[in-house]
């Protein structure tokens, strides 16, 4: 099992380990995610990407001295070492990190610690199987035996001039003089509170939505969308794919055999792959490592926030979106909602904006004759 994060210290920089990283469409949106995302989990820290826009959360046991600070490994390794590459590395004899960096972009899982070799080499043995991403390095140590792998230089990987700060997520003390003119700011600000409550789509409920947990939308396009888009790429002499399905179960690829084609020709190519004589296709089904589920203590939105957000990203992008009907008036203060998007749109155009909607729960994801279908449900205020 991965640690929760781990520090090792290179050249006289503390650098950290085991992140959580997220993508979003630009720094601000980032930002702004970061603090959702870290009120509903543990985060205390959060490291920011410029290029590819990514942050980076970590939920710090201790904090760095004062006047210190500690630098995001991953992010070091992501920038020095861009594309596709998959490593391996020994921090300690208990200390294991293993690195998946996809399109210049680190994994969502993809900076993890573990606890033992063995346990870091079962993992890295399931990244590089077939139907994971094809990577374009690989790194790992010579007594893996890896065919194709080449070790690794943990200490040109991890830069300080590479590495962002990881700065606290939570709200920062202010100096003494600013916090006692910040008195007077408060005490304003409760008398106008009790006057006229704010008002606007997010409301934070103090209690906690009862389920075990849920995967954000983020992270589940962050695991989908490459394994789709290589599916639907996937060739077969005589056989063409007709449709590809992700969701946090596994990856569904279903293909359909020409008229004149042999259905034994499949097993040449896919031999794990499930043939159906009768209505001469086939179904392949992989397994999909889910991403990892959060708490369900999240921020909740009013459905006609949903409904205006969800609207104006199909707009863009000539998509159909549909939500179930507004919620009706309960005692628990919220309920659930749930969704379609629907569009022919290429993911560049949508796929960021859809996975920065806050709350927002992805069940699963289609591709089939060029139309992106996705669904899911979210938690809605009332």
């Amino acid at each position: 099992m991965a640690q929760t994060l781990y520090t090792h210290a290179v050249g006289g920089t503390v650098f950290v380990f085991g992140l959580y990283w997220l993508t979003a469409p630009s720094l601000r949106a980032a930002k702004a995610a970061a603090k959702v995302d870290a009120r509903a989990s543990d985060a205390t820290h959060v490291a920011y990407r410029r290029s590819p826009v990514q942050y980076g959360l970590a939920p710090l046991e201790r904090t760095p001295p004062w006047g210190r600070s500690w630098r995001a490994a991953a992010a070091s390794a992501a920038n020095i070492n861009g594309g596709s590459w998959i490593g391996a590395f020994r921090l300690s004899p208990s200390a294991w990190w293993v690195i998946r960096v996809n399109g210049g972009r680190i994994s969502t899982h993809g900076d993890a610690v573990y606890a033992s070799e063995e346990d870091a080499q079962r993992a890295f043995a399931y990244h590089t199987q077939a139907g994971q991403p094809e990577w374009l390095n690989i790194y790992a140590p010579a007594a893996w035996g890896i065919a194709g792998a080449q070790p690794g230089d943990l200490t040109r990987l991890l830069s300080r001039s590479h590495a962002p700060r990881l700065v606290s997520a939570l709200r920062r003390p202010l100096p003494v003089g600013l916090a006692l003119a910040a008195v007077g700011v408060v005490g304003i600000s409760v008398l106008l509170w009790n006057r006229a409550p704010p008002t606007g789509p997010a409301v934070v409920l103090p209690t906690v939505v009862p389920v075990p947990s849920l995967i954000p939308a983020r992270a589940l396009l962050d695991t989908c969308l490459p394994l789709l888009l290589r599916e639907n790429a996937r060739v077969v002499p005589g056989w063409s794919v007709a449709q590809t399905s992700c969701t946090p179960l596994g990856l569904t690829t279903r293909l359909s055999a020409g008229g004149a084609t042999p259905l034994s020709t499949l097993s040449s190519f896919l031999p794990e792959a499930v043939i159906q004589g009768e209505t001469r296709s086939a179904e392949l089904v992989l397994s999909v490592e889910p991403p990892l589920p959060r708490p369900a203590s999240l921020p909740l939105a009013s459905h006609a926030w949903y409904a205006q957000t969800l609207g104006r990203l199909a707009e863009t992008c000539r998509a159909k979106n549909t939500l179930s009907p507004p919620p009706s008036s309960g005692g628990q203060g919220w309920t659930t909602m749930t969704w379609t998007f629907s569009t022919p749109a290429p993911p560049s155009l949508w796929v960021e904006a859809l996975g920065a909607v806050p709350n927002l729960v992805i069940d699963g994801m289609t591709l089939h004759g060029g139309t992106w279908d996705v669904k899911g449900m979210a938690y809605v205020a009332l």
